[in-house]
């Protein structure tokens, strides 16, 4: 090897060593500082980006057990209410019966009423119930939706597209168009119209006309003369044929993708809110086979206002009313008590996975970390001695 003066490879190899060796002390420092694997996006780019969503989807399942929780807190609080509710029915039911009481007089009637009519009040009273402003109970069709994943979507049923029959007119003025599905027919033939868009959107219109037809199938008109079928139910399938004027209406013939596709609701539970304070419809909720609304004390004597108005079937029916509504508000808490205890597991699940992305070992980053430290050294000793070299040359010309 020559002996010269204006290069050093050897120190020029020594510092790039040092380099590499500085550079990995210092990832390891970070590393063992911050607690993560990753603490520039280039240590691993594909593990940042999985993790990162990971975290994500444990942050919403957190928000999501909060969620599920509050929700059994809403049904537990309405459960109280309805247990009140299913007392004061059962007293109720007892002044009816002891109002039966032959020995009993006007007096001790009016007396027993007056009881029922503040038993009405309480029942009102139960009726305008808030959960956090909320109410606990409605009188019409309604419900709360508690999801029960932390995406907070409704899951998809298998047949989740909507396959499709396409219904093409073609022709002119002598023609007719009739349709068959499943050997049903169209009453009567559509007639053409104007031309070929105007006259699908009549057929369209004679098909969802049509009971027999429209339970099997939905028509939609495209407005360029053709008209999509699309089976009414999901998970099912028909069979589409043309008739009258059978030349001028062609219909698709892959049957076996005629499925309607939907999307469900499984990852919700309904609280149901309206319960045994259901309105308008007698015999259901507190409402008597007359009609009368057993909440509203308001009614005249014989109206509803008083014990004379309801028969004892009437009550016995309302404590039936009250005991199926707790046993829903019991089954949806059942529902949730077990989703909230598969979001508890998935938690603890999603978490394991994120920490093997994103958090550094330390028992195998402190091992790394000495030995980047030994080589840093070692280093910078071979650095100074590769640099000495060149003072060979200096006895050369001494």
């Amino acid at each position: 090897m020559s002996l010269v003066i204006s290069t050093n490879s050897t120190a020029t190899q020594s510092r790039n060593y040092l380099a590499a060796n500085q550079t990995n002390l210092q990832r390891s420092l970070g590393r063992l500082a911050s607690g993560s694997r990753i603490v520039r996006p280039s240590d691993d780019a594909g593990g940042l980006a999985v993790g990162n969503k990971i975290t994500a989807t444990v942050n919403r399942n957190v928000r999501a057990q909060q969620n599920v929780s509050n929700a059994i807190s809403f049904l537990q609080v309405q459960d109280g209410a309805l247990s009140s509710a299913g007392k004061i029915l059962d007293r109720m039911s007892e002044l009816k019966t002891m109002s039966l009481d032959v020995t009993k007089n006007s007096l001790d009637i009016a007396n027993y009423d007056a009881e029922f009519n503040q038993l009405q009040d309480q029942l009102a009273n139960i009726r305008q119930e808030k959960f956090n402003g909320i109410n606990l109970f409605t009188t019409s069709a309604g419900s709360l939706n508690a999801y029960t994943t932390e995406n907070g979507k409704g899951i998809i049923d298998a047949a989740s597209v909507a396959q499709v029959d396409t219904v093409t007119i073609t022709g002119g003025a002598t023609d007719t168009f009739n349709i068959v599905v499943d050997g049903n027919t169209l009453a009567a033939d559509v007639a053409w119209n104007t031309d070929a868009a105007t006259t699908a959107g009549d057929l369209q219109t004679a098909i969802a006309a049509d009971g027999t037809i429209s339970a099997l199938v939905t028509a939609t008109d495209n407005g360029d003369g053709t008209i999509s079928l699309t089976a009414a139910a999901a998970g099912t399938s028909f069979d589409a044929t043309s008739a009258g004027n059978a030349a001028a209406l062609t219909v698709g013939t892959t049957t076996a993708n005629k499925t309607a596709g939907t999307t469900g609701d499984a990852a919700t539970v309904k609280l149901s809110t309206k319960n045994i304070f259901e309105a308008g419809i007698s015999g259901r909720g507190l409402v008597s086979s007359n009609g009368f609304d057993l909440t509203n004390s308001a009614l005249a004597a014989g109206s509803g206002g008083d014990l004379a108005s309801y028969s004892i079937d009437d009550f016995t029916t309302f404590i039936q009313n009250g005991a199926t509504s707790r046993a829903n508000n019991g089954a949806e808490m059942s529902r949730l008590e077990a989703s909230l205890g598969l979001l508890v597991t998935n938690q603890a699940n999603l978490e394991a996975a994120r920490s093997r992305l994103m958090d550094v070992d330390v028992a195998t980053e402190s091992t790394h970390f000495a030995k980047h430290n030994i080589l840093v050294q070692s280093s910078a000793a071979m650095l100074a001695q590769a640099n000495g070299v060149p003072n060979v040359a200096l006895q050369l010309l001494g």
